[in-house]
């Protein structure tokens, strides 16, 4: 039992105890005098003791509770911290991709102030990568609030709030106004939802001539190329990372990290990462991906 516990129910045992002896003493009181009974002193004596105990319980109350709040902020303090280490950990495994990002988009032309999306921004380290190399706006969503709080952690450090504007929504439920983009970005996205339902829901969202950034699976490439064409749109250029590089460039610098003993706090946090990695160790083919540069004929 911790401290707030056992102060709580010392307090309920004592207003208990108290309200009975304002009842018994406070009600007999003006009976007394009433009938001018020679107790009376002796009751208005524990009468006023009874009402001195409730003004203590009252008062220990504000001191329980205000140490008790003191306290729920220091532990939720103390868990915010311990989440961010991990978020940040795991931030400098991505940024080791984010080249693999880079090579995708230096053939897109010159952008003056593009409306941009990110979808399922996660952490956010495309996002601010985006934020950096072009000068325009941002909304960057994800259904993870803890993972959004962390990005504008880090939007107000880097301080271009004024530029990424977060949204804790569900791309579907996401309200713009159609071929509001000059950019989206996917990364993983369309893996979670079904390649061809949110390719066609994404696409309405990018104006003509305007480009869709997609990093998924490898799995059924033919498909996808296939299904792109179809939907009126041109890949520009398309990047394989395959299990090589997943390895050398992520899961491997992710694992030393999880591995360090002064981050054996953090070992809780990583359960999925830590079975991804046995996954990939299983079958290692399985962890390929490619981007595509897809245009909006």
């Amino acid at each position: 039992m911790d401290k707030q516990t056992g102060q709580w129910r010392s307090f309920k045992l004592y207003s208990v105890v108290t309200v009975i002896l304002v009842f018994v003493f406070g009600v007999p009181t003006p009976i007394l005098i009433m009938n001018n009974i020679e107790l009376l002193g002796l009751f208005e004596r524990l009468t006023q003791l009874a009402y001195l105990q409730w003004f203590v319980v009252f008062a220990a109350k504000f001191y329980i509770e205000s140490d008790f709040d003191v306290t729920k902020k220091g532990y939720a303090s103390m868990a915010i911290k311990k989440e961010y280490e991990y978020f940040t950990t795991r931030d400098r495994c991505r940024m080791q991709l984010v080249k693999y990002l880079e090579q995708i988009l230096n053939g897109l032309p010159e952008f003056t102030n593009p409306k941009m999306l990110d979808i399922g921004c996660g952490s956010g380290v495309p996002t601010l990568w985006l934020a950096e190399k072009y000068k325009g706006t941002i909304t960057a969503i994800d259904t993870d609030k803890h993972l959004l709080d962390f990005l504008e952690h880090k939007i107000k450090s880097k301080k271009t709030s004024s530029r990424i504007e977060t949204q804790n929504v569900s791309f579907f439920d996401l309200v713009t106004e159609p071929e509001s983009f000059d950019l989206i970005l996917a990364e993983g996205f369309l893996n979670v939802v079904g390649f061809e339902i949110g390719f066609k829901k994404v696409i309405e969202k990018i104006k003509k001539k305007g480009y869709f950034i997609i990093h998924d699976e490898y799995k059924d490439h033919e498909k996808k190329i296939e299904l792109i064409h179809k939907n009126n749109c041109k890949i520009v250029s398309s990047l394989l990372l395959d299990e090589t590089i997943w390895w050398r460039d992520f899961y491997g610098q992710l694992e030393m990290e999880i591995n360090k003993p002064e981050n054996a706090h953090l070992r809780s946090l990583f359960i999925n990462e830590i079975n991804e990695i046995i996954q990939y160790k299983t079958n290692p083919s399985l962890f390929k991906s490619m981007y595509y540069m897809v245009l909006k004929s």
